[in-house]
């Protein structure tokens, strides 16, 4: 399946058809996602730049598993504005941006799920 945001090839690749990888990497994608969602917006909201910085380097690590590369560049930008306290507006885009696009990505997570247990 063709997706707008995730691109599983990578996963897929290194799981070597063991479906039983790729379904338990997309559950915990799903829940890295739901979870950095609502860091960086608490983070951010708060003041909280260290914890900010943080979370950003968490969901720039794991958001490439599931083909999420450009994604996890913005959270290494926003990692380094936090470290940095950098420019707020930026920041501000960056989660915003995140905040915007997680609930496709998570569909589209869910759905490669389904598939894959249908399958």
């Amino acid at each position: 399946m063709t997706y707008q945001y995730i691109n599983l090839d990578y996963l897929y690749k290194h799981a070597a058809g063991n479906m039983t990888i790729v379904a338990e990497m997309l559950r915990l994608s799903i829940l890295n996602v739901k979870m950095y969602r609502t860091e960086l917006i608490e983070y951010f909201s708060n003041g909280s730049r260290y914890k900010l910085a943080e979370s950003a380097y968490w969901a720039k690590q794991k958001l490439p598993l599931v083909g999420l590369v450009e994604l996890s560049v913005k959270m290494n930008q926003l990692e380094k504005l936090a470290h940095t306290n950098g420019d707020v507006d930026e920041m501000r885009t960056l989660v915003q941006e995140f905040d915007t696009i997680a609930p496709i990505i998570i569909e589209e997570l869910e759905s490669e799920l389904q598939h894959l247990i249908l399958s």
